[in-house]
């Protein structure tokens, strides 16, 4: 079953790189919750797989040239762990970013359910020209 996983994640972020949203949105559980640091512009939760969508627009809304790259690929059982980089240009700023993140998926039923990226967000914040602030 992780083997499976892994080719869905591998599956997904070629889907993804490639424009192909709708292929992303397919290997997603009804059920999916996301969650992108809260600092940036599109931070928070999202659900299901017209959550995803949402995200995926508010990507794009602030990136060009946006790709995802897996670095290493780990299998954690019912989850999979990427070790990527988020790469691209902010529309807002002009900025190339080269980004290092950690992703989260856990799977059932062969496809993923839940979901979390981190990253120092301090840096992509400056690449979008958006003020970091201190939690309180």
């Amino acid at each position: 079953m992780s083997q499976e996983n892994l080719d869905a994640v591998r599956g997904a972020y070629e889907a993804l790189n490639q424009g192909n949203a709708e292929a992303v949105l397919g290997a997603i559980h009804e059920e999916m919750e996301f969650r992108e640091p809260e600092s940036l512009p599109y931070g928070g939760t999202y659900r299901g797989p017209q959550g995803m969508g949402e995200l995926f627009e508010a990507l794009a809304s602030n990136w060009d040239d946006l790709h995802l790259e897996i670095e290493q690929l780990l299998d954690a059982g019912d989850c999979a762990v990427v070790l990527g980089r988020l790469q691209g240009r902010s529309k807002a700023t002009g900025e190339d970013v080269d980004e290092p993140y950690v992703e989260v998926l856990r799977f059932r039923d062969g496809k993923a359910i839940e979901g979390r990226i981190q990253m120092d967000t301090a840096r992509v914040l400056r690449a979008l020209g958006v003020e970091a602030t201190a939690a309180a």
